[in-house]
């Protein structure tokens, strides 16, 4: 295609633009021309057709030179009077333009020029540009398939570089379809969800290793993410083998043949929350008994004062005061 209008554009566009040149050029002669010869007819309007010589020397002279152009001169009736110049051939341009008498159409003037050299010089672009044509289509042959090699051959790395990193990261990368099934996951996933290979994950429903509890939430995650937002959870999941782990996940949606789906980057968080539950137990209870300490009890009486507050109901506090306490302890022990 791109050769083809290189081969076509350039003959027509040197053509076209070479042929309004000359019409410009022969229109503004003619112009001027006529302007000279409406002085001749103003001064003698009655005789001025029969003024041979005063006619060829004004269509002859400046302030326009004549280039190998033929100059007529007719009369109202369109019978030539004068004529200038030599004869165009049939390969030739014409531009006319009327001369006035006051108000009255007068006569006319016609300017020709020969255009054989305008088509001759077309003729030598379009020999050129069909050379330039023949190369453009060689070059677009040859270089488009270079290119594609070297495209395939980068989308490969790419793709192999893709997959080593999804393999080497310790979270895990998974896409999820519509219908909550799993197409693909990295080896982590597979070691967060206990499964030996990826057979025996792919095309399972996602929510069967949700904890129950969770499910509801990661159904309703699901559908915000394939209606285009981006959304965050944490969750409980059971594994092949029954094991739990709390898991992390952040899920944007994923264009993937035309299908959007859940792209899921999940992090293995177990060990955190154990921490935390650890941290928040220490916290609230005493680490020699294990009963409830003074800060756990000053949580829930302000949480019990805040639900009394908002519902009008009330609440006892039972204090029982046991006397003696440090002399049990030291006689019959802590436990």
């Amino acid at each position: 295609m791109i050769a083809m209008l290189v081969a076509v554009s350039l003959p027509l566009g040197y053509a076209l633009s070479a042929f309004d040149e000359v019409s410009k050029s022969l229109t503004f002669k003619a112009r001027v021309k006529a302007s000279a010869l409406e002085t001749l007819i103003a001064t003698s309007p009655m005789i001025w057709m029969f003024a041979e010589n005063r006619m060829q020397g004004l269509i002859a002279r400046e302030p326009v030179p004549l280039e190998n152009e033929l100059v007529q001169i007719y009369d109202a009736k369109k019978q030539l009077l004068v004529e200038s110049g030599r004869p165009q051939g049939f390969l030739a341009l014409t531009r006319s333009y009327s001369m006035f008498d006051g108000n009255r159409v007068a006569g006319e003037i016609r300017v020709s020029a020969s255009v054989e050299h305008i088509v001759y010089r077309t003729l030598g672009v379009g020999l050129l540009s069909m050379v330039l044509a023949a190369l453009v289509f060689l070059v677009m042959r040859v270089l488009p398939l270079r290119a594609l090699r070297r495209t395939a051959s980068a989308l490969i790395e790419e793709k192999e570089r893709a997959e080593t990193t999804l393999r080497s990261i310790s979270d895990a990368v998974s896409t999820i379809d519509e219908t909550g099934k799993l197409k693909q996951i990295n080896p982590a996933g597979l070691a967060m969800l206990e499964a030996g290979s990826p057979a025996s994950l792919i095309g399972q429903p996602m929510v069967e290793r949700v904890a129950p509890e969770y499910r509801a939430e990661y159904m309703d995650l699901h559908r915000r993410v394939l209606a285009g937002q981006t959304a965050q959870m944490q969750y409980e999941a059971v594994g092949l083998r029954g094991g739990r782990r709390w898991l992390e996940m952040s899920a944007v949606p994923f264009h993937d043949h035309g299908q959007v789906v859940q792209l899921a980057v999940t992090r293995d968080v177990t060990e955190r929350k154990h921490a935390e539950e650890e941290i928040n137990h220490l916290a609230f209870f005493d680490q020699l008994t294990n009963l409830p300490n003074r800060r756990l009890l000053l949580d829930r009486m302000s949480q019990a004062m805040s639900a009394s507050g908002r519902t009008g109901s009330f609440a006892a506090l039972l204090f029982i005061d046991l006397d003696r306490f440090k002399s049990v302890n030291d006689a019959l022990g802590h436990a």
